[in-house]
């Protein structure tokens, strides 16, 4: 309750317009300098699926955010989580992978990102849609940037204003 008072007072509006501009900012500047990785900075997890899981977070009865978790345990008994969202990969073929022999091309990130996923030498995921959909989402962050950017400073100017008004 006290964060609703806080919020609509000119300070908590200034507050929310720095943290929304800066977000903003955050998107404009991740857009425009980011690159998507290329083949050389992944690394290489060759091993065996040890299980797939399908996780979800459920909203209102609606399942979202549905992953898909892949244990794969690699030739020296080292076990890799692997993530992927199912926009990426679909149940079928998810669960086709199960116990058999990978190769994945993953970011170095601590959430590992799959780039490409190949299983008896068919390509599940392929590293050239992966990195269309980076160049997409990178292209978008530059696009939209500025309208986040554009209206926290609209309602920081607000709270300024309100700041103003006091007096």
């Amino acid at each position: 309750m006290w964060l609703l008072r806080l919020i609509f007072k000119p300070i908590g509006f200034v507050l929310v317009g720095l943290i929304i501009a800066s977000a903003g900012g955050l998107m404009v500047w991740n857009g425009n300098t980011a690159k998507p990785l290329e083949r050389s900075e992944l690394t290489k997890i060759e091993g065996t699926v040890q299980q797939v899981v399908k996780t979800w977070k459920q909203k209102a009865g609606i399942k979202t955010r549905i992953k898909y978790n892949v244990d794969v345990k690699s030739a020296d008994g080292q076990t890799v989580k692997l993530v992927m969202p199912e926009k990426q990969i679909s149940e079928a073929k998810a669960t086709s992978i199960d116990g058999e022999q990978i190769t994945a091309l993953v970011s170095n990130a601590f959430r590992k990102k799959v780039w490409e996923l190949v299983s008896q030498g068919q390509k599940i995921i392929s590293y050239e849609d992966t990195y269309k959909e980076e160049v997409k989402s990178l292209a978008a962050q530059a696009e939209y940037g500025p309208y986040a950017a554009g209206g926290g400073a609209l309602i920081l100017l607000i709270g300024l204003f309100r700041f103003k008004g006091r007096k």
